[in-house]
């Protein structure tokens, strides 16, 4: 009786050290498409420190970004 209590006593304790990859799944295009979405609403809401800083986040991570570009564009223009 004591033996399969350790026993379960072990696999309980186990299944904590179940390791967990920790690989990055977002790309950068998601990535800028997710900050050049964050801009954009950031100024609908006229908000706009935190929708330049979004914008420049987008085209730090890939500068010839269309959208992020005609976004950074509307930004400016205000």
């Amino acid at each position: 009786m004591r033996g399969w209590l350790a026993l379960i006593a072990c696999v309980v304790l186990m299944t904590g050290c179940v390791s967990v990859p920790l690989g990055n799944k977002w790309t950068v295009d998601s990535r800028v498409d997710i900050q050049t979405r964050l801009g954009l609403s950031y100024m609908k809401l006229g908000r706009l420190e935190p929708a330049g800083l979004a914008l420049g986040r987008a085209l730090a991570l890939a500068p010839n970004d269309s959208r992020a570009n005609h976004a950074m564009a509307l930004f400016q223009l205000r």
